[in-house]
């Protein structure tokens, strides 16, 4: 059994090398989103976009502990003892009791769809978690999370429930409606809203009889079992999503500012922020004088009580990576952990984030040897000197989200969110609004000729500038939806991607206009159903890139090619790992693909272009092709003679069989999970990929 193992695991390698599309480019990127934070001792574990980390040097390094858990974002983790507990997205609790090197599923008594988990809170010998669910109620485990029994429901207005707090017998909730008590092991609940604002509930602190609560609305603090509240704000920013405790001070983070600390149980607050400290922190643990925080970049680290900030992100995985620009020899791309260099084509990376405050990059613009970046919270910043060193340039810029960068004829164009178009005729020292008859200020995207510019929508469409932005014209004619998230112009040929939401009935993908955006055509025939978040143009080939419409789905689905001038589309997707795909760029002959969680990967368009991603395999005898979109792998024979087939996977187990009947044969893989299979058929064995 040992060498069959062997022998398919090294199989894999080799074929993976030979006839893979993509490959990763990640040497030197570091980081990726932390959600959530838990100590055990002198070990600190982060749970991330790519499952669980452990630290066991004060965050200098870290190492992952997937070994039994799916690779996928970690929504909370809570410590008993030797016992850690994960709460997942979509598959519910996982538990190890030893420091996180095996994990088993505690999910008895949970749903077995949609366990979605969003806080696990433990006190003696009582676990609660609570799921994003569309019924308000909670789980209990009594036996170590052997079992869960339902709590009653806790209101009739079903919403997510955010934070969970126990204090001996009683249970404190927070959610989008309000605050509700038990004291029956959520048999009965109490509604302790009252002196509370109409408000989410972010977080839930208990020290002693002390209750503190976070919501957008600042702190609030019940002495009294929560009968009343005291605002407790002086200072702190509104939006507060988590506090912490260290038993001398109290630490809460704001949707706004960053990290605030209170040496006077919350009476006045005082920020503790420095100026690369990202400002959406979403978890914060407390390891002696040593605080760790979690965000969107991946972790920030103080030994100073937050007087200084040292990012810590060394083994932590999950980067995301989405704007991805060219200047000169160099390529730059954006990050979830700020501006990434390299000068050997993706080989290597170098971080550039000297002067940059706002790390989370949504967008690049390269104007010569000038480089613009836009990003969530701080505006707009100039480089001249290949990233070296960042200037802020924000004069007369709104206090919005940048999400997309041009440059027309010198002019650089801002596609904000919220606020509309701005425009500086003098490399950003300056701003001025340019709306006039835009119909939105909710903008995705802005791209340009060098004439022209067009801007994509928030449901408003596409629109069209021909000077230089002073005004604006729709050109929506033939569009049915008017969600617009990118655009390509590639001489006559302009090409428009959409969001996708089938909850919403918003059913997005590519659309073409032959005559500068007078007429639309819907060009979706292999990629109905699909959220296009990039368009690239090299020769004859349009490559786009998906993504899922909403955060958990897990359901883009990578990279496709139309060589027909989008009449129709192949997925190119063998060596990616991750197919949520947010940017594509191309230069010369090869193609870059920023993904949400894996980090930049690259292809030989030559490569792309002479491999027909619908043979998976073929032979003299055997032909064998995939069906993306009907989970059917069909097998062709050339001599009509009766064969077994078996399909095994990494591990040398077989996981599916039959015969073949005559000289083709559709097999069923639905009952497959996503991965690399060899199928054999005789002495002849095959690989092919379940997506």
């Amino acid at each position: 059994m040992k060498k069959t193992i062997l022998f398919f695991v090294i199989m894999a390698i080799n074929l993976n090398l030979i006839f893979s599309q993509w490959e990763d480019c990640n040497n030197g990127l570091e980081g990726g989103g932390v959600r959530c934070l838990a100590k055990k001792d002198s070990l600190i574990f982060a749970g991330t976009n790519k499952g669980t980390s452990l630290s066991s040097d004060n965050g200098n390094t870290w190492v992952e502990k997937n070994n039994g858990i799916p690779i996928q974002k970690i929504s909370s983790i809570a410590v008993k003892g030797n016992n850690i507990f994960i709460g997942t997205y979509f598959d519910g609790v996982y538990l190890s009791t030893d420091n996180g090197n095996s994990w088993i599923p505690k999910n008895k008594g949970l749903p077995d769809t949609y366990n979605n988990i969003t806080s696990i809170t433990i006190n003696d010998s009582l676990i609660v978690v609570s799921l994003e669910s569309s019924a308000w109620n909670i789980y209990l485990s009594s036996d170590m999370g052997n079992s869960w029994k339902e709590s009653n429901e806790i209101c009739k207005s079903p919403q997510t429930v955010n934070s969970v707090a126990i204090s001996g017998n009683k249970i404190f909730i927070g959610g989008s409606r309000g605050l509700y008590t038990s004291s029956d092991y959520g048999n009965s609940w109490l509604d302790k809203t009252k002196g509370l604002p109409d408000d989410d509930i972010n977080s839930i602190i208990i020290i002693d009889s002390n209750i503190f609560i976070g919501c957008w609305e600042g702190i609030f603090l019940s002495t009294d079992d929560g009968n009343t509240w005291t605002k407790k704000s002086t200072g702190i920013h509104k939006s507060v999503i988590t506090i912490a405790y260290d038993e001398k001070n109290l630490f809460a983070s704001t949707n706004g500012d960053g990290i605030y600390m209170s040496t006077d149980f919350g009476n006045s607050w005082i920020l503790k922020t420095s100026e690369n400290l990202l400002l959406f922190i979403s978890t914060i643990v407390i390891n002696g004088e040593n605080i760790f925080t979690g965000s969107k970049i991946g972790i920030y680290f103080s030994s100073d009580y937050g007087e200084t900030w040292k990012i810590k992100n060394k083994g932590i995985k999950g980067l995301g990576v989405n704007p991805i620009a060219f200047c000169d020899d160099k390529i730059f791309i954006g990050t979830s952990s700020g501006i990434n260099s390299s000068t050997d084509n993706g080989n290597t990376w170098i971080e550039k984030n000297n002067g940059l405050a706002d790390l989370w990059v949504f967008t690049i613009a390269v104007n010569g040897n000038k480089i613009f970046t836009g990003g969530e919270f701080r505006g707009v910043y100039y480089s001249s000197d290949y990233g070296n060193y960042w200037e802020n340039r924000n004069n007369g810029l709104p206090t919005a989200s940048i999400n997309s960068l041009a440059i027309c004829d010198n002019n650089i164009i801002a596609c904000t969110w919220g606020a509309g178009i701005y425009i500086s005729t003098d490399d950003g020292n300056s701003w001025h609004a340019s709306n006039n008859g835009l119909t939105t200020g909710f903008a995705h995207t802005v791209t340009s000729d060098g004439k022209n510019i067009f801007v994509g929508t928030d449901r408003d469409g596409i629109f069209i500038s021909t000077d230089k932005g002073n005004t604006w014209e729709p050109k929506n004619e033939g569009l049915i939806y008017k969600d617009v998230y990118s655009i390509c112009i590639n001489g006559d040929n302009i090409y428009a991607g959409f969001y996708t939401d089938v909850f919403l009935d918003l059913i997005g993908g590519v659309f073409l206009s032959t005559d500068n955006g007078d007429n639309w055509t819907l060009m979706n025939n292999g990629i109905s159903d699909l959220f296009i978040s990039s368009i690239g143009k090299s020769n004859d080939n349009v490559f786009i890139s998906t993504r899922s419409y909403m955060e958990f789905f897990y359901n883009g689905r990578g990279v496709f090619l139309s060589t027909d001038n989008c009449n129709s589309w192949l997925p190119k997707n063998d060596g990616l790992t991750s197919l949520e795909v947010l940017n594509i760029a191309i230069k010369g002959n090869t193609i870059f693909a920023g993904t949400a969680y894996d980090g930049l990967f690259r292809a030989d368009i030559d490569k792309l272009l002479s491999v027909d991603n619908q043979i998976v395999s073929e032979s003299e005898f055997i032909s064998i092709y995939q069906n993306n979109f009907s989970d059917l792998l069909v097998i062709k024979l050339k001599n009509d003679n009766n064969s077994k087939f078996e399909i095994i996977n990494l591990l040398g187990i077989k996981v599916l069989y039959g015969e073949l009947h005559g000289t083709r044969t559709e097999i069923n893989t639905s009952s497959l999970a996503p991965g690399l299979y060899f199928i054999r058929i005789g002495n002849e064995v095959k690989k092919f990929i379940k997506e």
